[in-house]
């Protein structure tokens, strides 16, 4: 019994590809990104949808992230939703458990 679950927990491994994280440093270079990215407040309103089971649209999120990257001529939708998606991409990294707790700050 001991070595057949031995063997399943080495293949489920395999499978299910766990991101687990040593210590990562973060420098104050990775912060600025997040800054620019509006990465924590992209966290904070996905909790508050998650908290209050409430769904906002999309567009207007990434509107109200990004609305100081407008110029003269504004940015259009489509620049609006790819700066969004870049965001929930690092957003999604971070709030992994295992990543979110290896965090830890470095001066440079």
């Amino acid at each position: 019994l001991r070595a057949s679950f031995s063997e399943w927990l080495k293949s489920a491994r395999k499978t299910v590809n766990f991101p687990m994280a040593g210590r990562k440093v973060v420098k104050s270079k990775e912060l600025e990104d997040w800054h620019r990215m509006r990465v924590l407040p992209y966290m904070d309103l996905w909790l508050y949808q998650k908290a209050f089971e409430i769904d906002f649209d999309e567009i207007n999120i990434a509107r109200l992230l990004f609305r100081s990257e407008d110029n003269e001529n504004g940015i259009g939708d489509d620049e609006y939703k790819k700066s969004l998606e870049r965001t929930q991409k690092r957003a999604e990294s971070l709030i992994q458990q295992s990543v979110f707790f290896s965090l830890r700050y470095e001066e440079t």
